[in-house]
């Protein structure tokens, strides 16, 4: 999102040619300087305390400073951590060497929480720090509603909200994707009101393809989905159904112990689809796994992932989730969801969406799942995606609330 931004104002100032994004110049009153600060060597390393971070986060802060000096970029755009203590700690070290020199504080709001883990975890101290480093900044952009405690509870001057935005990911949805998920919804809809009293269809029909993609974690809802698949597949051969769902995942584990329970799990009885009639009859092989894991999808595969499946499966609670990007591009493919109530999620969909649920509550996400499997295609999604959280739009709201400070 930094990045779309970045590209959005014309690029990095001092560099002659902009990055690729929406707009062929720099709105009017905008010109960027970019540190890339990036403190992570990879994805294992995020959210770790290394000393070897310190003195890289020195050097962009003075990069910053110098930047003000030489180019009198007088507005300094930070993006607060999670919350988290190591991540309070980032937020003091930059504001404390870098606030006194800048005119302006914009913060932008990409994780939540942090308004709420002062108030109620951190210590008395850490919280008079906070008042002293971190309070008062003139704009902070926010990415809901729910996201508001976030900038009110630092006395934010200004609190804007602007939901993520993205280029949508597939231009030729109607021609594409559309006749086949319709269809699929539609036959689906009649194989299951039929119960196996006409002639069995084909194979990939009888499998309800859920995705999960995503930070593979526990607080992402990992393990959650895997028992709601789970108590699906039960329900369903309880009722004799012909149809049996496979839920498959792509993304990176972050904690080993967290990967060694996964395939743990995976290694239990009922991870093995099962099926009331034999293999010839649903054309489906019997020990065919109920979980597959892909590891992470980028370009084509994951493009592919998002067209072939059936509902996308993100029952997140984590901490600091604010909106994830992932469910804007469901949207944009048309593709059903099932998610939780939680911090702005609940916003980004259309009113009384039926795939809501709430978190830590596999019996909740069973039920949605199976009512999806009856469920006719539903256009809402797609159509609010193009009205709401494209490129265009983020991108417009973006330069309005920076052009006010």
């Amino acid at each position: 999102m930094v990045e779309l931004m970045l590209a959005a104002l014309g690029g990095d100032a001092r560099q002659t040619r902009a990055l690729p994004g929406p707009g062929p110049s720099t709105p009017p009153g905008i010109q960027c300087y970019h540190v890339n600060c990036r403190l992570s060597s990879d994805l294992d390393d995020i959210g770790r305390a290394r000393g070897g971070k310190l003195f890289p986060l020195l050097r962009y802060c003075l990069q910053a400073i110098r930047l003000r000096i030489t180019h009198g970029a007088d507005h300094f755009y930070y993006v607060p951590a999670a919350a988290c203590r190591l991540g309070m700690v980032r937020d003091w070290l930059v504001l404390g060497l870098c606030r006194p020199f800048f005119r302006k504080i914009i913060f932008h709001w990409h994780a939540a929480g942090l308004g709420l883990w002062l108030q109620t975890e951190a210590r008395p101290w850490e919280r008079w720090i906070s008042r002293r480093l971190l309070f008062r900044p003139d704009l902070s952009i926010v990415l809901g509603d729910d996201g508001r405690q976030d900038g009110e509870a630092v006395l934010s001057r200004r609190v804007v909200v602007i939901a993520n935005g993205i280029a949508d990911p597939i231009p030729s949805f109607e021609r594409d994707v559309l006749p086949r998920r319709a269809a699929r919804c539609s036959e689906r809809a009649g194989l299951m009101t039929s119960a196996g009293t006409t002639k069995p269809p084909t194979s990939p029909l009888r499998l309800f393809s859920v995705l999960y993609m995503g930070l593979c974690c526990r607080e992402k809802g990992l393990f959650d989905a895997i028992e709601g698949v789970a108590l699906c597949n039960r329900r369903l051969a309880e009722g004799g159904r012909p149809v049996r769902m496979q839920l498959k995942v792509a993304g990176t584990f972050w904690l080993k112990d967290e990967e060694a329970d996964f395939q743990k799990r995976l290694q239990q009885p009922d991870m093995t689809l099962a099926w009331t009639q034999g293999p010839a009859a649903t054309g489906v092989s019997p020990q065919a796994p109920v979980v597959t894991y892909l590891g992470f999808a980028r370009g084509e595969t994951k493009q592919r992932l998002l067209v072939e499946s059936d509902c996308l499966c993100l029952p997140t609670w984590y901490s600091a989730e604010s909106l994830p990007i992932v469910l804007l591009e469901s949207m944009a493919f048309g593709l059903p969801m099932v998610t939780t109530r939680w911090r702005n999620i609940p916003e980004l969909l259309p009113s009384n969406y039926r795939g809501l649920v709430d978190p830590h509550s596999p019996a909740q996400i069973a039920e949605a799942l199976l009512a999806q499997l009856e469920s006719p295609y539903d256009p809402t999604l797609r159509a609010r995606f193009l009205a709401c959280y494209t490129q265009e739009r983020f991108v417009e709201k973006l330069v309005a609330a920076l052009q006010s400070v």
